[in-house]
């Protein structure tokens, strides 16, 4: 397995995590090499400090093919410039005619074709296999990616472990509104804020709730100034786990008012609507294909988010029943969803195994 894996914490790295613990089960132990960058950090320099230990982990994995230790291979691609790190994996597999797995975590090459991503694909061969985490990323792929043969369309929802799945209650008001994630102006966080000053001004009596680390130190100055302009919003720090469960306990709707370029389909979504949590988010990546009209709201990329999230929050509010059905139909779709993706993973699986 050749990806990112845990710490720092975010959406490639805990599906990774995921996908090794489930091999665990049958007390099978993948050779993992790790890619992860070693913070949030975006920055171009920070980027390159991988530099080192990816060609260690290009000496590994070779070491492993020489020695017949290793088949097949499972990579997550990264969504920018780290493919340039990938394609000697993925040369190496092809080497030594070992079956590839690629799994698509981003839409950033999706938008148009990128040409580091088309040279990575190609020498992948057309046998290799691609996971895609909804039907239009599967579209696209194939769209700018002709050589792509075999894929298969697998949610992030089946990344949602059994052990998580307790049901809190449907909520039947709004109370508080809340952000979880990777503190940045990418994931949102600002316009969390706009929401929440435009409610104050409006006098709507809602409290928000903001959670999560942050990426760097100006992003953490800019939160701190805004927390001091308004009078009902919260920081609590980062949280995992157990956290993470007693932060739902709290909100009653979650804003995802994300502006990622690599956004694709964010686990936090299917854990908030797990829980019977409404969800407003832009239409990223394949957020549209995971919250219902009847769950959420998806607002249109070139739209105003904060006037579309404040006027749903104020129907939620006149009309207790409509927030409830919400809350309820979120619930629904999850376990949906849940079922049919278990059973494609586990087709996965069986295949990985096979190879």
């Amino acid at each position: 397995m050749v990806g990112a894996f845990p710490p720092p914490i975010h959406g490639m790295s805990v599906v990774n995590n995921t996908i090794r613990e489930r091999f665990f089960v049958n007390e099978i132990y993948p050779s993992v090499i790790n890619l992860s960058a070693t913070s949030l950090n975006r920055k171009l320099l920070k980027r390159f400090s991988r530099f080192s230990y990816v060609i260690l982990g290009i000496l590994r994995f070779t070491y492993l093919l020489l020695r017949r230790k290793v088949q097949p291979l499972y990579l997550s691609i990264s969504g920018g410039l780290g493919q340039i790190y990938e394609i000697g994996f993925v040369a190496l597999a092809r080497l030594f005619g070992i079956r590839i797995f690629i799994h698509h975590h981003s839409y950033a090459y999706l938008e148009r074709l990128n040409h580091i991503t088309y040279l990575l694909l190609r020498i992948a061969g057309e046998k290799a296999t691609h996971v895609a985490l909804s039907d239009d990323m599967a579209i696209k792929l194939e769209m700018f990616y002709p050589n792509i043969r075999d894929i298969m369309v697998i949610s992030n929802v089946a990344m949602i472990g059994k052990k998580n799945q307790e049901f809190l209650s449907a909520n039947r008001s709004i109370k508080k509104i809340g952000f979880i994630g990777n503190i940045s102006r990418e994931k949102g966080i600002l316009d969390f804020f706009d929401v929440v000053d435009n409610i104050e001004s409006q006098g709507l009596n809602l409290k928000a709730l903001i959670a999560g680390p942050f990426q760097d130190s100006g992003i953490e100055m800019a939160v701190k100034k805004r927390l001091t302009l308004l009078r009902n919003a919260e920081y609590i720090g980062p949280k995992y786990g157990s956290g993470k469960k007693e932060f739902f306990k709290e909100i009653d709707v979650l804003l995802f008012p994300t502006r990622y370029f690599n956004e694709a389909e964010p686990l936090i979504i299917h854990e908030a609507m797990q829980q019977g949590i409404p969800v407003i988010s832009f239409a990223k990546g394949s957020i549209a294909e995971i919250i219902p009209s009847n769950s959420g709201l998806v607002v249109a990329k070139d739209a105003n988010f904060v006037d579309a999230a404040v006027q749903q929050l104020k129907d939620w509010q006149s009309h207790p029943n409509k927030f409830l059905n919400a809350s309820i139909n979120a619930r629904k779709h999850f376990i949906e969803m849940k079922s049919i993706y278990d059973k494609r993973f586990e087709i996965l699986y069986e295949r990985i195994l096979a190879s």
